[in-house]
């Protein structure tokens, strides 16, 4: 399995106490993994674009927790798997959603510099109908859950 995910997003800044804790983001992501863990098998990917929202809940510590919520469109790809009955390349495009939770480590030592850790569910709205070879629809419930780590850097 693999995965990328890549995102810039601007942190609102407004007269009242928690407009500053609201962040807005551009997102592209790309995961890919082999059926049966096996290349020989075949592979699906999903490219997504999404527009993310976040709020920080903001706290005297050095660890803010937040939530975040975002919306899209993701484009499945299924190559050349013998399983499911396709030769070559399948795409479907479809809207995309998700929700992530996380807390974010302000570096004392680098000022503009965070560290964080999410959790994030993805999924994609409706059924994919990608085709076998006997034009029977496969449908799917494309749908992940993703730790990962990450830096932020404010400029």
């Amino acid at each position: 399995n693999n995965n990328f995910s890549s995102a810039l997003g601007y942190k609102l800044h407004g007269d009242d106490k928690t407009s500053g804790n609201t962040r807005i983001e551009a997102e592209f992501s790309w995961k890919n993994s082999y059926l049966d863990n096996r290349p020989k098998e075949g592979s699906v990917s999903k490219t997504g674009i999404m527009a993310n929202a976040f709020y920080d809940f903001q706290n005297d510590s050095d660890a803010n927790p937040y939530i975040g919520i975002g919306a899209g469109v993701a484009n499945l790809k299924i190559e050349n798997s013998d399983f499911l009955g396709i030769k070559g390349r399948e795409s479907d495009t479809l809207p995309a959603y998700q929700a992530m939770a996380g807390i974010t480590y302000e570096s004392p030592a680098y000022t503009g510099t965070n560290m964080h850790i999410e959790y994030k569910y993805s999924a994609i709205v409706g059924t994919s109908e990608l085709l076998h070879t006997s034009s029977d629809p496969v449908k799917n419930d494309f749908s992940s859950h993703i730790f990962e780590a990450g830096l932020k850097i404010d400029f």
